[in-house]
């Protein structure tokens, strides 16, 4: 076998269509083209979220929340640019969204039920700003610190400082508490068993004086 005929077999193998999109062939060297393209978009968008929050969005003067609301749509808009122009550029015609939707249709057909309404209760969250970083809440049985909401879950620090991922849908089908919401200072209740005999009053007058002045 001579260097022709190398370069022709791997010209079929990359040309070998795995599937179909909306009648366009997706063979292997077009697909890998796709992510390509798409890692480079995910590239300029983790660098571009980074110049948002370290230098661009630092000269106005707005709530946290709303920067990490704004970091969060333009991140997400992006991806979904990129998305766009991945196919385009391998030849899927993406005129309309009707292979958009029709893409969800069978995902949903397939199980994707859950997926798509965390995916709308993360919107949600990140426009309604009920819950943001750092508010202290309780969710079902999960209390702890929030400290990311993703389009997919949000990220609760408990207590005893354990990560938990929350799925968005819980925030919209289940009762939340949001013990700081608009007012950053929380109160902790912490119940202390002790017999009474053992309580010496003295020792409590140091106390008395900082919570005196407590509303």
């Amino acid at each position: 076998m001579d260097f022709s005929q190398i370069l022709n077999t791997l010209d079929q193998f990359f040309r070998y269509p795995l599937f179909t999109v909306n009648q366009t062939p997706i063979t292997l060297s077009s697909f890998m083209f796709f992510v390509v393209i798409m890692g480079v978009f995910m590239l300029i968008n983790a660098l571009f979220r980074r110049f948002l929050n370290n230098q661009f969005l630092k000269r106005f003067k707005m709530p946290l929340s709303t920067k990490y609301t704004l970091t969060r749509i333009i991140q997400y808009v992006l991806l979904f640019v990129g998305t766009i122009i991945s196919f385009q550029v391998i030849g899927v015609d993406l005129s309309g969204l009707a292979v958009i939707f029709g893409f969800l249709s069978v995902g949903i057909g397939f199980g994707l039920q859950k997926l798509t309404s965390n995916f709308i209760a993360g919107l949600m969250l990140l426009f309604e700003q009920h819950i943001q970083v750092g508010d202290r809440i309780t969710v079902g049985t999960t209390e702890g610190d929030v400290t990311e909401i993703n389009i997919r879950s949000t990220t609760i620090r408990s207590l005893n400082n354990i990560a938990i991922v929350v799925p968005n849908s819980e925030f919209i089908s289940s009762t939340v508490t949001n013990w700081s919401h608009g007012d950053p200072k929380t109160r902790l209740e912490i119940e202390v068993g002790s017999p009474i005999s053992l309580i010496w009053i003295p020792s409590c007058i140091p106390c008395w004086k900082p919570l005196k002045n407590t509303p």
